[in-house]
């Protein structure tokens, strides 16, 4: 057996026992100090190292590992929530899902059945229908998932917009589905390019994000801006409209331990013009 094959099995056990699954948090801020809220980003820890998504995510794409490893995180990011009410912090979490746990019938009873044991509000969790879900909206088995899902009070976001496939049908679906959608978060990429583009490039690239904006507004959806690198980005991402922050500038993917120590000992400006330094660092 070759190192690959080993590695391999000793990441599904990782995966099929749990013990491996682990959350790390990222930062997501408004201009309310008192809000936190991240993003779970899963990680996976075999024979103590805990690996990077590079290293596992390939060898779950398209199979029942991906479902199980998506629900996994899940039920470990709410037990977390759920350890932090016990002193006092309130963190909202967005929690990634893939088409292999939207196609999934237990999906939903999985949420509220985990949100119920740990006593966890369905209002604290964000879904992020993540951009590799290929046309989601066409898919029947997501559509009844998402379907489900809006009964429960969880929040429903868009991640990484316009990566998706044909990000013109999917507004264009979205605008029959008013209020069933909460979130829009724009991908790094178009970030980037209204923040530090040069020439046509800037110029398309803020056209559009401030059009994604008012699509946003229309629709009663909150923008999140992810890839905010710096002071610069977040300043122009305000002036942009973004409700919401993420990126390296803001925080890095942490622990649990570290981001309940980073929730009580860093607070943000309430006015763009008042940042002199980064929250989250």
């Amino acid at each position: 057996m070759n190192a690959m094959q080993t590695d391999r099995l000793l990441i599904n056990e990782a995966v099929a026992t749990g013990d491996g699954v682990i959350p790390f948090f990222q930062p997501i801020i408004t201009k309310d100090p008192t809000h936190l809220c991240y993003e779970v980003l899963g990680r996976l820890q075999v024979n103590g190292t805990i690996l990077n998504p590079s290293q596992f995510l390939p060898l779950f794409k398209g199979t029942a590992l991906q479902a199980e490893f998506d629900a996994k995180i899940l039920v470990a990011a709410i037990r977390q929530v759920a350890a932090w009410r016990t002193y006092g912090t309130f963190i909202h979490i967005h929690v990634n899902a893939s088409t292999e746990v939207l196609e999934h019938a237990t999906y939903v009873p999985l949420i509220q059945e985990t949100l119920a044991t740990h006593d966890v509000p369905a209002q604290c969790l964000t879904v992020e229908i993540l951009e590799t879900c290929r046309r989601f909206w066409e898919n029947r088995k997501i559509l009844s998932t998402l379907r489900a899902l809006r009964f429960t009070g969880v929040q429903i976001a868009i991640d990484d917009f316009p990566t998706c496939d044909d990000p013109d049908d999917l507004l264009q679906w979205m605008r029959l589905q008013h209020g069933n959608f909460h979130v829009l978060k724009l991908d790094r990429s178009i970030v980037q390019d209204a923040c530090n583009g040069t020439g046509k490039t800037k110029e398309t690239a803020v056209n559009s994000v401030q059009g994604y904006v008012e699509f946003a507004k229309r629709q009663g959806m909150h923008i999140v801006a992810e890839g905010v690198e710096n002071s610069e980005d977040m300043d122009a991402m305000w002036k942009l409209g973004a409700h919401e922050l993420q990126g390296f500038g803001i925080g890095k993917p942490t622990s649990a331990t570290q981001a309940y120590h980073l929730s009580h000992t860093h607070s943000i400006p309430a006015s763009p013009a008042a940042y002199t330094h980064l929250a989250w660092q």
